[in-house]
């Protein structure tokens, strides 16, 4: 019966944002990620379920793709307020009137590790519909702003627990692509959920046993929960580990110079504008995160201090996750100073890149804009400074996920 309940009670939903990159969005069927150029709703008859695309959360000034369309039903939502009991909780799966969780293809959840508002934490993924006003019990919506993606919060009554294999992971932060009723639930799982906390075989896959939601009232009893790994539909999850993100080392970077740590750099001031692609990424020394801003100029530069005076013979820039698919946002237009203070007035233009080649034509960007990849600068003479200062000059949007600099042993 609860088969014949899920097949008939389908959310479809189908959105592709396609923002600054951070949240570059996937296709995940039964855990293996094969990107999908055109997410859709899979109609098969046979196979019930939506497209597990979420789109990205990146709200730069650029804003590209912010659809917000409500997702199609099959069934008429319960509006009427939710009043669940206490204790036995309600089934967001199987109870019928509210099975607020949507069917994925193959599965109810997703992982996915690419969202910039969670900082690329890994997040469980899940499809909310609108029956029984669940979602709006959950989920507190500014309706009255258009740009309904950020305008959001969780419902301060609630307290959400993921089970996974036997630990808990008590809940701190979401991120939403929703509208207003419904929409995609990416529940961050914090910076202590690695993957390697489970044994992945060769093919680096796992099947997950134990996947669920809790979800709690402030009395700890349980108002809803979703075992996702039930035997009722789709059973176990089986998992496969994404790539590791790694960067791709300029050859013609001297081998013995040394990296300045990143852990030693503090930023000061920079492009920031609030979708968690911003100027302190430039210095994490995580390639998987990354700058992406529409910001150019003097009055937009990016400054950074370091713990001690370096002693700098070179620097890298290097390419974040969808440079290759984003050939514009390759900068190759820029200016890089350094001060012994910081103050103004003090600073020095170290290196200038005016976006030419030899031969005073547009530098080709295509050749040089592999994911990833670092592009490495060597000075003329060495530059001794604490405090450094970026000032793109792209004249558009432009996105790196690391500025390196270098010394000699």
């Amino acid at each position: 019966m609860k088969k014949l309940l899920i097949v008939a009670v389908v959310a479809l939903l189908a959105l592709a944002l396609v923002a600054c990159g951070g949240d570059a969005p996937t296709t995940t069927k039964g855990g293996v990620d094969t990107t999908a150029a055109k997410p859709g709703v899979d109609t098969t008859a046979a196979k019930p379920g939506v497209d597990t695309t979420t789109p990205g959360d990146d709200t730069t000034a650029a804003k590209p793709g912010d659809d917000t369309t409500t997702p199609d039903t099959t069934t008429t939502p319960d509006t009427d307020p939710v009043t669940p009991p206490a204790q036995e909780g309600i089934d967001l799966l199987w109870e019928e009137g509210y099975m607020a969780i949507s069917n994925m293809d193959s599965a109810f959840f997703a992982f996915e590790d690419f969202h910039a508002s969670l900082d690329n934490n890994v997040a469980l993924v899940i499809s909310m519909n609108d029956q029984g006003g669940v979602y709006n019990d959950l989920f507190i919506v500014d309706t009255e702003n258009e740009n309904t993606n950020t305008n959001w919060e969780p419902s301060s009554d609630y307290t959400w627990v993921v089970t996974i294999e036997g630990k808990e992971w008590e809940i701190e932060r979401f991120s939403l692509f929703n509208n207003n009723t419904s929409g995609w639930v990416r529940i961050d799982l914090g910076p202590d959920f690695k993957w390697s906390l489970f044994e992945y075989d060769e093919n680096n896959q796992y099947t997950y046993e134990q996947v669920r939601i809790d979800i709690y009232d402030s009395k700890k009893n349980v108002v809803y929960f979703a075992d996702l790994t039930s035997d009722d539909l789709w059973g176990p999850y089986t998992h496969t580990k994404p790539e590791e993100k790694v960067m791709i080392a300029d050859k013609n970077r001297p081998t013995n110079l040394i990296v300045v740590d990143q852990a030693t750099a503090t930023p000061l001031a920079g492009p920031d504008s609030g979708n968690g692609e911003d100027y302190k990424k430039f210095f994490d020394g995580k390639v998987e995160t990354k700058i992406c801003t529409g910001d150019n100029g003097e009055d937009k530069a990016t400054t950074v201090k370091y713990s001690e005076v370096l002693n700098v013979v070179g620097f890298s820039i290097v390419n974040a996750n969808d440079n290759a698919n984003s050939n514009g946002r390759t900068i190759v237009a820029f200016k890089l100073y350094g001060s012994a203070t910081g103050e103004e007035g003090t600073w020095t233009e170290i290196y200038a890149a005016d976006g030419l080649d030899a031969e005073g034509n547009a530098i080709d960007k295509a050749p040089i804009s592999a994911n990833y990849l670092e592009r490495y600068y060597a000075l003329d003479n060495v530059a001794t400074y604490q405090y450094f200062k970026f000032v793109a000059e792209n004249g558009e949007l432009w996105q790196a996920s690391e500025l390196l600099f270098y010394q000699e042993p």
